[in-house]
């Protein structure tokens, strides 16, 4: 029933959630999602797919993407070339993802939680985001790359002592050229400025 619903429908729709398990790899949607696409579980989702919507906000949950399909994406976004409309992407990987590897060649620059804040518009205020790895698209557009599960919207609370030590104990790894260990994510929360 669901194949026959992804390959049926031929026209727009504001919104898409879908809580199916399984289903064959699609490639793209015979329509566009115009504001927002959830999945959970979404094990069918792969890198085509996401690279072909043009949705403001994208939820997917339980994704096979590799560290080098996550790369592919965020690179592509950076030139230009696809999700010109994104504005909020949350990705979560069934396994955790090297970080270096998901931004290689990216030219990300991690950033404290305690000196950086940014706020994004919501319709019930304004969601503070502190820190993060900032990106850049072609056009000059910031993205800021989360892992952590800290939601903010009051300004005046600051970073978590939780995302702190986060960041400190993961800015060595970011910052070196041949650590012997890992920083390891599978949640990706992507914000679009």
């Amino acid at each position: 029933m669901f194949e026959l619903f992804m390959n049926g429908l031929q026209r727009s729709v504001g919104e898409l959630i879908t809580h199916q398990k399984d289903g064959k790899g699609y490639k793209n949607l015979n329509f566009q999602v115009n504001t927002y696409f959830f999945a959970d579980p979404c094990l069918w989702f792969n890198l085509e797919f996401l690279l072909s919507m043009d949705s403001k906000g994208i939820s997917i949950h339980t994704t096979n993407f590799s560290a080098e399909d996550l790369n592919v994406f965020l690179r592509s976004w950076q030139e230009g070339k696809t999700n010109w409309n994104l504005e909020q992407v949350k990705l979560r990987t069934y396994y955790a993802r090297d970080m270096k590897e998901v931004l290689k060649g990216c030219k990300g620059e991690y950033m404290d939680p305690r000196t950086t804040k940014l706020s994004e518009p919501r319709s019930q205020g304004y969601q503070w985001i502190y820190g993060g790895i900032h990106i850049r698209r072609n056009d000059g557009r910031l993205a800021v790359i989360q892992t952590g599960f800290d939601d903010y919207y009051v300004e005046d609370n600051g970073a978590s002592e939780r995302e702190i030590r986060t960041y400190l104990a993961t800015r060595q790894v970011w910052e070196s050229e041949n650590s012997r260990y890992a920083w390891c994510e599978h949640w990706f929360r992507i914000y679009v400025f």
